[in-house]
């Protein structure tokens, strides 16, 4: 008697914990982590090594969305190679995630083309979204732009690195050729040359294929130091760019302190632990019922300067104190 009572007590708790289980499977959410070109490694784990990521990760969490819990990432990068983002994308796609965070314009369009339901998060795809519309961007997406316009950023850009380097006359841009490369460019950028007695030129490289091109224009061109323009190619270059400039001893301004991290002299840019934070935020309310197209696209709010001085003392340069005051972080 007492083993048959057991046996239907065991067999009573094993059929109610059924629901439970089912219960938590079903509130388990699925993202996919998108980029063009962050190693794999730096995207992984609990704790990923890249900042960004990290930031929205820690930020998914602070916010109950746990992985390995009731939540699933999946995170995937063309690593530099531009051709791989149509069949990464449609691959992730297949997965069915609730939300596809995506990073730049690139990996946007694509996910943009592929579907038109499933929830999109990007960031930095500013050029991939009109101004008018990023009160309500409508349809599959919302996201953060890194730039609180393309051409004053980087007029911006183009001023520390005349004060970083004087007396520097001829800057060279590294940006895609057209007609990509004239959706980011912008007559500002071309005004603030001239304000500041700058020739401005271009070095075209819309791959990882072009640098060799791109570099042997920039020695055609004597130039003087180096503007590393916001792109997916730059960004799967970084490190060939990063050497080609020491080797050729010319100052750089990049766009971003993964760059200046990685051995570049100067970097300003959206604060991008900043907006993964606030991308975890908008993610969780799309993941508590809210339609993406609601959701204006926000803008940044924190910009960073990140100088890193050893680099500036194999370059011979004496940078100005001013200017090293001004810096959120001087790397030695």
């Amino acid at each position: 008697m007492s083993t048959r009572r057991a046996t239907l007590i065991t067999g009573a708790g094993v059929w109610a914990g059924v629901p439970m289980v089912m219960a938590q499977a079903a509130r388990q959410r699925r993202i996919a982590i998108l980029s063009n070109a962050l190693p794999p490694a730096d995207m992984a784990g609990a704790d990923p090594p890249n900042p960004t990521v990290r930031a929205l990760v820690h930020g998914l969490r602070g916010l109950g969305h746990v992985e390995g819990n009731n939540l699933m990432i999946d995170r995937r990068s063309a690593e530099g190679r531009l051709e791989r983002i149509p069949a990464m994308v449609e691959d992730v796609i297949a997965q069915r995630p609730d939300v596809i965070f995506v990073f730049g314009p690139l990996l946007l369009r694509a996910a943009q083309q592929a579907t038109g339901s499933i929830a999109i998060v990007s960031m930095g795809g500013g050029s991939a979204i009109s101004a008018a519309n990023m009160p309500r961007p409508g349809g599959n997406v919302t996201g953060l732009v890194t730039d609180a316009g393309f051409g004053a950023i980087n007029g911006k850009r183009l001023e520390l690195l005349k004060e970083a380097a004087a007396p520097v006359s001829r800057v060279v841009a590294i940006r895609p050729p057209v007609p990509e490369g004239e959706a980011m460019w912008s007559p500002e950028i071309e005004d603030a040359a001239r304000r500041l007695g700058l020739t401005l030129s271009i070095a075209a490289a819309a791959g990882a294929a072009d640098f060799d091109a791109a570099f042997a224009a920039i020695v055609r061109d004597r130039a003087h130091a180096i503007l590393c323009v916001d792109t997916p190619a730059n960004a799967g270059s970084a490190r060939r760019i990063i050497e080609f400039a020491a080797r050729e001893k010319l100052p750089v301004v990049y766009a971003q302190r993964v760059y200046v991290e990685r051995g570049g002299l100067m970097s300003y840019g959206a604060d991008l632990v900043d907006l993964g934070r606030r991308a975890a935020v908008l993610i969780d309310k799309i993941l508590k019922g809210a339609s993406a197209g609601d959701l204006p696209i926000e803008q940044p709010t924190r910009f960073e300067l990140v100088i890193r001085q050893g680099t500036a003392r194999a370059l011979g340069l004496a940078l100005p104190r001013a200017l090293l005051l001004r810096a959120d972080e001087v790397i030695d």
